[in-house]
């Protein structure tokens, strides 16, 4: 991993006397040799060498330093074998312990563990804290730690005080930060003096806050250290069971998001507890794919545009898995966000609208579904304009289905056969206006005497009142039925 002067500086704390680390960078890769001849010194190398070469003062005589941008170390009585094998040392150990770090990663260790890790790099004691301020890990407690009204109430409570996240914040610099939230480590000041200053920074996943955490600042002499290492720990603690569990508390809204995508059902208090988070209370899963374009650039860079629009999405099969408030119609929303997207070519397919979370695994497949009945081609489409006429199709493959129709389908059929009437499709358009007269009426292009004369001959045929017959959706399927496919059977 890359290094920094600081880190340097606490790794080497017992070898030099001297230090004076100014605009500290992480980004130390390697060592090179300081020479009078070579004053360019590059941000990617700690130059080490003696120090009459960097300073004109004789009392340096003697003296090595390691120089790395506006920084340097000095060492006095010290061999220089010795001195460059401490170097290596430190940066040898560093590798491993991110490698460790990333071991624990790739096996989503408990929290725990690293915070075992962390201790090996930090003196201050540190805390993970959920977004209530309830312990998550912690570091282990020296007694110099046990100290002000803040620490008093976190050990007593097992929660952080919320008086000491009302402190003012600062940045690295000593600057005010307004917003809290902030993808950077800062400082949080009390005006309290028996409270220490403290480094805080908020753990995102997928770009949510989930959790953060919290250094106490007991002797403030490594804090410019903890700043610059607090955003590798965090990285790699956010792979820690706590934090990727379907059972956890502490994930952002996308993970929970996509195991009920992937058919994980959760656990009650973790479903009342998302949709409390989440808070859509109707809501349509949409699926977007693009048939020509299917690779893992194309589709993460829309699932990043998603993303910045406050879309809780995620990959699905060669596709990505979105879900839309449809408090205002998912269908549009979708529309539009396509259009400032400026994707081409993508097919987008709209469940039919819920409210439940649980039913989420279903509106995938209904989403999908949408897709695949229209090609794959370009546009957005819902469920329930393709459902109906699939679900007719499935009934009218089976042999079965025909010989369970109405009986008065085929009664009407047979008259208007043999009279070249069209009593058959007045029904359907009749039963299709839900019996309103007037639609009726301008759908068949007719006087009204001539659709009531054919309404009465209907019923006359059929034995029954369309007015109220208590088989009315018998009725209406079987004559859906019947017209499904209108090649067999012209009307009109």
């Amino acid at each position: 991993m890359k290094l920094s002067m600081s880190m340097l500086a606490w790794y080497m704390r017992d070898y030099h006397p001297i230090c004076s680390v100014k605009n500290d960078m992480v980004s130390i890769g390697g060592i090179r040799f300081l020479t009078g001849d070579s004053m360019v010194l590059s941000p990617d190398y700690l130059y080490l060498g003696t120090a009459d070469h960097f300073f004109a003062d004789p009392k340096f005589q003697g003296v090595y330093v390691a120089v790395h941008c506006q920084s340097f170390l000095l060492f006095y009585d010290c061999e220089y074998d010795a001195l460059l094998n401490m170097i290596l040392s430190a940066i040898d150990f560093y590798e491993k312990w991110e490698l460790m770090l990333g071991t624990a990663a790739a096996e989503h260790a408990p929290l725990q563990r690293f915070m075992e890790l962390t201790e090996q790099v930090m003196d201050d004691f540190m805390v993970v804290c959920n977004l209530e301020t309830e312990l998550l890990a912690s570091t282990q407690v020296k007694p110099e730690d046990i100290k002000g009204t803040t620490w008093e109430y976190f050990f007593e409570n097992k929660k952080v005080s919320q008086m000491s996240l009302n402190s003012v914040i600062l940045d690295g610099e000593g600057k005010q930060i307004q917003k809290k939230r902030h993808l950077e480590p800062y400082i949080t000041k009390s005006a309290h003096p028996n409270i220490c200053d403290k480094i805080n920074m908020f753990l995102y996943q997928d770009k949510e806050a989930v959790a953060y955490l919290s250094v106490n600042q007991n002797a403030c002499s490594h804090t410019e250290m903890e700043m610059q290492l607090l955003p590798v720990i965090a990285g790699y603690i956010l792979m820690a069971s706590e934090f990727t569990s379907c059972k956890s508390f502490t994930r952002s809204s996308v993970r929970f998001f996509a195991d009920l995508i992937n058919g994980i059902e959760p656990e009650e208090g973790l479903l009342k507890y998302y949709q409390e988070k989440i808070a859509v209370p109707l809501f349509r899963i949409v699926y977007f794919i693009n048939k020509r374009r299917s690779d893992v650039i194309y589709l993460r860079t829309f699932l990043k545009f998603l993303r910045s629009h406050n879309v809780i999405c995620c990959e699905y099969k060669n596709g990505i898995a979105a879900l839309f408030d449809d408090s205002n119609g998912a269908a549009p929303a979708a529309k539009e966000l396509i259009a400032i997207s400026g994707f081409s070519g993508l097919c987008c397919g709209v469940s039919v609208s819920s409210g439940d979370f649980l039913a989420i695994g279903r509106q995938i497949r209904q989403a999908v579904f949408v897709t695949e009945q229209v090609g794959c081609k370009e546009g957005v489409f819902c469920c329930e304009d393709y459902a109906f006429r699939y679900m007719l199709n499935v009934l009218l493959q089976d042999e079965s289905v025909p010989f369970l129709l109405h009986p008065a389908i085929e009664k009407l059929y047979n008259y208007d056969r043999i009279n070249q009437s069209e009593l058959l499709f007045t029904l359907k358009l009749y039963l299709d206006n839900n019996k309103n007269l007037q639609k009726t009426l301008e759908a068949l292009n007719i006087h009204r005497s001539t659709l009531k004369y054919r309404i009465q001959r209907i019923e006359d045929i059929i034995g029954l009142n369309l007015g109220n017959t208590e088989d009315e959706e018998y009725l209406r399927l079987s004559v859906w039925m019947k017209f499904y496919d209108e090649s067999e059977f012209p009307v009109g």
